[in-house]
């Protein structure tokens, strides 16, 4: 089964168009990581970009139970130098060295700066301020073989309702190269969890594959949260990043990780891979209550 990493944007940022409680407090956080180390969970992922986040955690003491998985570059713009003092501060922030480090986004590896960038990550790894390099993406013209040059890691979007990277062979390709496989957005940033009638316009095409889910859930007496973690727990990724925003949701979350399902996953696949994807959501977009 794959490893679980406690999503900690929740932490730093009013994060999730779901989004029910707002922003974890600091308190609510160390119960978080605290029930989480019992219950066998070893890393964290976090980012310098998810707001307050990394200051939260290098606050907390539960937070030296885990190791580190955080990301740097989420401005593509500018050069190398950019992602050293970044690090530098994420590093000062966390009170800690990162154990697997990710590019925010591709587009460090995607032009000329690439081989610089490939030189910082090898400096680092070299200084032990990083253990292992990798790369945050939303789509697979993202994992090109040339960029994955040096990569050990790819963070990627996988849900239930969004299967493509399964669908495609794409995490299998990634396996065959050698590298390992993060996966966030399990539960589409909430999606999985609402009501079909009372998703936005923008989301209409989600809507048919979100009531034969819910369907499901229901013959099945479990959750569609269940369900959609069930799924993930049945691919081969090597990391699950689970968000959440109390106790009793990670509680939840984690008892899901285990239930094993025998359904046709694909019917619940929405194929508008880019209705699911937050790069086309307009800022602010929110589920009603």
């Amino acid at each position: 089964m794959a490893e679980i990493a406690i999503g900690t944007a929740q932490f730093g940022l009013d994060y999730g168009i779901a989004n029910r409680h707002g922003r974890v407090t600091p308190e609510d956080a160390e119960r978080i990581l605290q029930r989480a180390h019992e219950r066998g969970c070893e890393w964290i992922d976090t980012a310098t970009a998810y707001g307050e986040a990394e200051q939260t955690l290098g606050k907390l003491e539960a937070t030296r139970q885990f190791k580190i998985c955080s990301k740097v570059g989420a401005n593509a713009d500018g050069d190398p130098s950019m992602l050293r003092t970044e690090l530098t501060e994420s590093i000062e922030r966390l009170g800690t060295t990162i154990d697997v480090l990710l590019l925010h986004r591709s587009e460090w590896l995607r032009d000329d700066r690439a081989s610089a960038v490939r030189k910082w990550a090898d400096e680092e790894r070299a200084a032990g301020r990083i253990g292992t390099f990798g790369v945050s993406v939303y789509g697979p013209e993202e994992i090109r073989p040339a960029l994955l040059a040096g990569v050990e890691w790819v963070q990627l979007p996988l849900s239930v309702l969004g299967q493509s990277w399964l669908q495609d062979g794409h995490i299998d390709r990634l396996h065959d190269a050698g590298v390992k496989v993060q996966a966030r957005s399990l539960l589409a940033q909430g999606i999985v969890a609402v009501a079909p009638e009372v998703l936005p316009d923008l989301l209409n095409s989600v809507r048919p594959h979100l009531k034969v889910l819910q369907a499901a859930a229901h013959q099945l007496n479990v959750t569609t949260v269940d369900l959609a973690l069930g799924f993930a727990a049945q691919t081969s990724i090597d990391m699950m990043v689970i968000g959440v925003e109390t106790v009793a949701q990670l509680d939840a979350c984690l008892d899901a990780t285990t239930r094993s399902f025998d359904v046709e996953w694909a019917d619940f696949a929405c194929q508008d891979a880019q209705v699911l994807d937050p790069r086309f959501w307009p800022a602010g977009l929110r589920i009603a209550a």
